[in-house]
């Protein structure tokens, strides 16, 4: 479909689906209801599953929508990218929704560039019925980032000139490009945060399902990049093995 007439706005917010026809809606509902203003650019990998209905039942109110196969989210991101106006922008998946009509506009409040060029807050994890399983998400310090990527991504806010100086996402990458993108940006990186929970994530997603592919990923972008190197990535590798252990320990000794 074509582009319809856009306004420059502030905050672009781009939604990855495929196959999400039992979350897409509440996701899409939770951006109408918000109480800043943003264009919503939704890119669908050619579900099958009736997510496509769902989309152009609420075309009215999606400033972008394309339904097409893609190699996976960040194929998905970057066509968006290019359409996207926003001077800011964040990312959300088919089952993520925010807290409140009020989540963007209280990140907003933080996007001052260029003393920041991101932003970020905290998210619930949720489970397949809407409990809250953990709430995480900190400051993104590039620095440490041979501990892991500790921040919330999901409905961070990135400013577009991050995205001009350092280029797209990898999609050589299945599921680490975005921790791939900040070790690219690490430089140039001016991180604010805001201590409240601004989204629900739900727990299903590829990456919360495929611990040691992402770590994989992770530690070879950190690998390739001059200024980690493999020392910082074995270290990435012994800190997140170490955790995942203790986490599986301290499960089967509950149970």
């Amino acid at each position: 479909m074509e582009q319809k007439e856009s306004i420059n706005k502030r905050i672009s917010v781009i939604i990855s689906v495929f196959n999400g026809v039992k979350t897409l809606e509440k996701c899409l509902m939770s951006c109408f209801e918000q109480s800043h203003p943003l264009e919503i650019i939704v890119i669908d990998g050619a579900s099958s599953d009736g997510s496509l209905e769902i989309i152009k039942k609420f075309s009215h109110k999606i400033n972008y929508w394309i339904s097409e196969p893609d190699t996976g989210i960040y194929s998905a991101w970057n066509k968006a990218l290019e359409k996207a106006t926003g001077e800011w922008i964040c990312f959300l998946g088919c089952d993520d929704w925010w807290c409140s009509s009020d989540s963007l506009k209280e990140i907003s409040e933080h996007a001052l560039f260029p003393e920041f060029n991101f932003v970020s807050g905290k998210m619930y994890v949720v489970d397949n019925q809407g409990q809250i399983i953990q709430s995480c998400g900190g400051k993104l310090n590039c620095k440490t980032l041979y501990k892991g990527m500790r921040i919330a991504h999901v409905g961070s806010l990135h400013h577009r000139s991050l995205f001009e100086f350092y280029g797209f996402f990898d999609e050589t990458y299945k599921i680490a490009g975005d921790f791939d993108f900040f070790v690219r940006a690490s430089q140039s990186i001016r991180a604010e945060f805001i201590d409240k929970n601004l989204v629900y994530v739900g727990n299903l997603g590829l990456s919360r399902s495929n611990t040691f592919f992402i770590l994989k990923e992770a530690c070879k972008t950190l690998i390739r990049n001059k200024n980690y190197g493999l020392v910082p990535a074995i270290m990435l590798f012994c800190i997140s093995y170490l955790a995942l252990l203790k986490k599986t320990l301290l499960g089967n000794f509950i149970r």
